[in-house]
């Protein structure tokens, strides 16, 4: 009872702020016209002073008298005018400021829930588990890691849900807490490494390799670690060994794992940016659940690897300007990136590194490939 009526006194409050400028009685256009008169009156009065007592030329007292004049018959006329009362436009607003709360309370209290029991969050975290909210779960994972700094389960437990919830700094303290605690394991190890390169969006920089190598040493055929690793050769430009790890992934893991997904839509990918053809693996090609697992996991990582070798790419024909084929491969990466702009440039430099008619092979090149708008 005491939040409503506080609820209700805050209401109040706002509504008065509101209504104030209303409520007050504004000065009318006619009653400022008469003040207006009695001035320019006291005006003429001071002008016959000052011209009795010679302080003003007459003829200067005859073009003051003659604006006071205009000035008077001017207010003359506004007071004059029919009084138009603002009393309706008041009551309108007044209305339509008491309107909003009444309105507002009216719909909570049939669409909301009034009578609800306040739900603080010490007796939720009591409650069955099953029946929490996983903010409220990890809450309760928090206060007893907080209480039990020790409880390795509890870190294991609370890492990987930092990492669905975008908490990755949280997600790379857990693990590392997790490891220190109960020891290396190559899922622990691996689960490092992802947590590391989602941190650092998707480059693969030394910690997450580190991690992913000491997957490694602990299980060689670990399939998220393979993975990775092979993206980073991709990354530092090492296509030919990536591609052959992957080929190797998708032969030595269960089928429906959703790295083999992963791995073979990376084999795809970089055969669109290079221009070359992967090893075609012996089983059959992915099934949707794995395309679809393969897209949740590891999207960002896929766009991390094409940006990295694309840059690689553009960087050395900088140095090899005239290497006709890497800018076809460079055009087509950007039209496979949804980067017409980008492609366009590209064709623009390279008509600096090539002869005429290579830059018009190149030109041609680029058309057949859907580019408009070249000469």
């Amino acid at each position: 009872m005491l939040f409503w009526l506080f609820a209700a006194f805050l209401t109040l409050i706002a509504a008065l702020a509101v209504l104030w400028p209303w409520l007050r009685r504004p000065s009318s256009p006619q009653a400022e016209a008469v003040g207006d008169l009695a001035v320019y009156r006291d005006q003429l009065a001071e002008l016959d002073r000052d011209v009795a007592r010679g302080v003003i030329a007459a003829e200067t007292a005859t073009e003051a008298r003659a604006e006071i004049a205009r000035r008077v018959l001017k207010a003359s006329a506004k007071a004059g005018e029919p009084v138009r009362s603002a009393r309706n436009l008041r009551l309108a607003g007044v209305a339509a400021v008491l309107a909003v709360p009444l309105i507002g309370w009216s719909f909570y209290a049939t669409l909301g829930a009034p009578g609800l029991p306040a739900q603080p969050l010490a007796e939720r975290m009591t409650r069955n588990p099953a029946n929490n909210s996983v903010e409220e779960l990890v809450a309760r994972a928090e206060s007893h890691l907080k209480a039990n700094p020790d409880d390795a389960s509890g870190w294991e437990v609370i890492a990987p849900i930092y990492m669905r919830i975008g908490r990755v700094d949280d997600a790379i303290k857990a693990y590392e807490t997790l490891i220190r605690l109960a020891g290396q394991s190559a899922d622990r190890e691996a689960a490092l490494g992802e947590a590391l390169l989602t941190r650092d969006n998707g480059v693969i920089g030394p910690d997450s390799r580190a991690a992913f190598d000491r997957a490694l040493m602990l299980d060689s055929k670990h399939a998220k670690a393979r993975f990775f690793v092979a993206l980073a050769h991709a990354q530092a430009g090492k296509l030919g060994q990536a591609k052959a790890q992957w080929t190797s992934l998708i032969a030595d893991v269960d089928p429906a794992s959703p790295w083999v997904g992963a791995s073979r839509e990376a084999l795809a990918q970089v055969d669109q940016i290079a221009g070359g053809s992967a090893p075609a693996p012996a089983d059959k090609g992915p099934t949707q659940e794995e395309v679809a697992a393969a897209n949740d996991m590891s999207a960002g990582d896929r766009a991390a690897m094409i940006d990295s070798m694309v840059a690689r790419l553009d960087a050395s024909l900088k140095e090899k300007p005239g290497d006709l084929d890497g800018w076809k491969k460079l055009v087509r990466a950007y039209l496979v990136m949804g980067k017409p702009d980008a492609a366009r440039d590209a064709i623009v430099r390279a008509e600096k590194g090539l002869d005429s008619g290579r830059f018009a092979e190149l030109k041609t090149f680029a058309r057949d490939a859907g580019m408009t708008g070249l000469d």
